[in-house]
This record gives C-alpha cells, structure tokens and sequence, in this order.
C-alpha cells in the first residue's frame, strides 16, 4: 500500500529522508504508469521520471505541515508531478527540445575525436545539426564534475548504473539514480538554453 507510517512521517519530520526511499522503490512502476496512463503516454520517459522525482521534493515539503493528509500518497505525487508537466510543457514549448539519446550519442563519441571524425555522418550534418553538436560540446566542456564523472561512467564507459553507484560514493542506487536524473535535465536544459540564446543573437 503507498502510504507511509507515523513512524517514517516523524521520521521525515525530524529531518531522516530514507522513508522515502523506500516509497520510491516500492511504488516505483506504479508511479510511472499511473503518470503514463493520465498523460496518454505522450511524455517520454525521462521528463515522467523528473516529475515524479520533483513531486516527491514537494511531498517532503508538505510532510513538514501537521495538518498534510497521508491518505494516497501515490495519488497525490501523480496529480503533482502531472501539474509539473503541464508547468514543463508550457516552459518548453518554444524551446526546440534536444533528445537524451542524442546527447548520449555525440558526448560518447566526444574524447580524443576531432570534429570531422565525430561520427560517420558528421561531415553530412546540416548547418542545424552542427549548431546542436556544437552546443552540446560546449555545454559538456563547462559541465559539473560530479554530473560528468557519473555520465562519462554510463555513456562513455557504457557502465550500467547499477554495477558503479558504490564506486561513485552514493549511499544507495536510488540516490544515484535521482542524481543521473537530475544531471541530464540539467545538462538537456543547458544546451537548449545554449540554443535559444543563439537563435536571440541571430
């Protein structure tokens, strides 16, 4: 049942936060198609998984109020992280979005590699095309240690996060995880910043 105790609500009260890693990691999936199923899967996985992480800040938040209700929990970190959404789209709309998976893709081919031998296509890129490597490999040059040092593990070494969080420091795989999460909205809001201040400039 997605509820938590008195015990872990005094808990989280008192300034301990490890109930709700337990709430994540047992209400994980049904967060996720609970969230799918009221957005009609028409957000990708990667934003659904930033507004779940972002509603559970706000569920810690209102725990801290006496008077918060601990009836449905999960409901209530749905319907926030789906308000979260429709705050993201309206903030994004104008912004041309960059894919993760394309992030992934150039910063995994990025050391030692001069630009012309990017990728195999990258000499056929269009003026857009090279624009957005370019943003990406500015953003990436400037970027947190720790979020690079985390990243380059998954993308560049092509570790699975599971196998590297004890080695990286973090104090359980959940934490590691909300930090990737975290890193590549970071990193994704970052190159479309990068891109917009460029299309205000021309």
């Amino acid at each position: 049942m997605c509820k938590l105790s008195e015990i872990e609500m005094r808990r989280i009260r008192n300034g301990d936060d490890s109930p709700f890693d337990r709430l994540y990691a047992d209400n994980y999936q049904d967060l996720i198609i609970g969230l799918r199923g009221k957005t009609r899967s028409q957000r990708s996985l990667e934003d659904i998984e930033d507004a779940i992480q972002d509603a559970f800040f706000v569920v810690r938040r209102k725990i801290k109020d006496p008077n918060f209700r601990n009836d449905n929990i999960c409901g209530y970190i749905v319907n926030t992280a789906y308000n979260k959404l429709l705050d993201m789209g309206k903030k994004t709309r104008p912004i041309q979005r960059l894919d993760v998976d394309k992030i992934e893709e150039y910063i995994s081919r990025i050391q030692g590699i001069h630009d012309e031998d990017f990728s195999p296509q990258f000499s056929k890129l269009d003026d857009e095309q090279r624009r957005k490597v370019n943003a990406i490999l500015k953003v990436w040059k400037t970027f947190g240690d720790a979020c690079k040092r985390l990243l380059g593990k998954i993308w560049e070494e092509e570790k699975r996060l599971m196998d590297i969080w004890q080695e990286l420091g973090y104090a359980s795989y959940n934490v590691a995880k909300t930090t990737k999460s975290r890193c590549v909205k970071n990193l994704r809001q970052k190159v479309n910043d990068l891109l917009n201040q460029q299309k205000e400039v021309k």
